[in-house]
């Protein structure tokens, strides 16, 4: 599957692990599949399916440059003892009405779901893609970015997280 900046320059474009490791377009625009993958799936067997077996089936659609031992590796580790509650992300019923729990993370924050799987990914891009180049990961935050994206990050070889914070 090949990706494409949301801005201007249409014609550029990388594969899954170089658009991982790049982050951003070189104009500033997020990468987008070229074609939307269009997969058929029984939605009636998502039922019993665990998060991580939900979640890896969503990322071989849009990641197939990743083998499935990758991705089994990729999803066991980002959604695995680090969370407190095997379920990763629950569904709790209040007075008729439903809501997804997304502070179940490391760090309590909604953020920890894409900032677990975010650093195994890359991990494996680097792979994939043979560079041993260092990669720094930017943030800016007031609030749980920073921490959310340290603790994925934390102990994942080539990257390091700078986090920048307002003083009030």
């Amino acid at each position: 599957m090949q990706y494409r900046s949301t801005r201007a320059n249409l014609n550029y474009q990388l594969d899954a692990p170089a658009a991982i490791i790049q982050g951003l377009s070189p104009e500033g625009g997020l990468f987008v599949p070229t074609t939307f993958p269009k997969p058929i799936f029984d939605l009636e067997q998502f039922k019993n399916m665990s998060y991580q077996e939900t979640a890896k089936k969503v990322l071989a659609t849009f990641f197939d440059d990743f083998s499935d031992e990758q991705l089994t590796q990729i999803v066991g580790e980002s959604y695995g003892n680090q969370w407190d509650d095997e379920e990763v992300v629950k569904i709790a019923k209040h007075a008729n009405n439903y809501y997804l729990e997304l502070f179940h993370g490391p760090t309590l924050a909604f953020k920890d779901i894409a900032l677990q799987v975010l650093p195994r990914l890359m991990h494996t891009a680097i792979k994939i893609k043979q560079n041993d180049s260092d990669i720094i990961i930017l943030t800016a935050t007031s609030g749980d970015t920073g921490g959310a994206a340290m603790s994925g990050f934390k102990g994942q070889d080539h990257t390091h997280v700078l986090t920048l914070k307002p003083l009030i």
